[in-house]
């Protein structure tokens, strides 16, 4: 198994984005952070099209957490489900995405230690490649955040890859020469509203 991600070109990449919800911002350390992360991959599916990407987001019982951020820009063709339980892989979510093109994942959200450790490792069960952008995971305790990372970052052998957004888009672009490069550009000359 490559130790990075492969070129959009070559699979269909799914992005994974998980309950970034209204009523989390100031309850969580890094929200803003998740949903700049959000946004860029929003960005990039864009740009990648429906033929080398899908885009779902989940919503961790709306009811009482509230829908996904307002500033989250999804793209129109986003994929949203509610859901209770704690992994994102719900009857909906596995129809769009435990598809034989469908090789590579990228995760990111609320909270780290609980619904992207448990997607990760549901993933990784399935044996799929799963990347995580750690700058774009939070929880309302740094100690779940921290250990919650610790614990994915073991899991390499597994085929799971912690790394930041900015490489994750590296890894699945590859070539500056490439015009999907040039419509994307912009996304990495963005700065995170907290510092990473």
């Amino acid at each position: 198994m490559s130790r990075l991600l492969k070129h959009y070109g070559s699979c269909k990449t799914a992005f994974l984005c998980c309950d970034i919800q209204e009523k989390l911002a100031g309850r969580v350390v890094n929200f803003d952070n998740c949903v700049f992360v959000a946004n860029r991959f929003a960005a990039l599916h864009t740009a990648l099209g429906t033929a080398h990407s899908v885009y779902v987001v989940t919503e961790q019982y709306p009811k009482g957490v509230g829908p996904t951020s307002a500033e989250i820009r999804l793209p129109p063709d986003a994929h949203v489900f509610s859901k209770t339980q704690s992994p994102m892989l719900l009857p909906e979510v596995m129809a769009l995405v435990d598809l034989p093109e469908v090789e590579q994942f990228v995760l990111w959200g609320l909270e780290t230690h609980v619904c992207v450790l448990q997607t990760a490792a549901a993933l990784l069960d399935m044996k799929k490649k799963v990347a995580i952008a750690v700058d774009g995971c939070g929880s309302r305790s740094q100690g779940d955040h921290c250990t919650a990372i610790q614990l994915m970052q073991s899991w390499s052998g597994d085929g799971c890859y912690v790394s930041t957004s900015e490489s994750i888009l590296m890894q699945l672009l590859k070539d500056a020469s490439d015009p999907v490069f040039k419509t994307v550009a912009p996304l990495m000359k963005q700065t995170h509203p907290i510092r990473i």
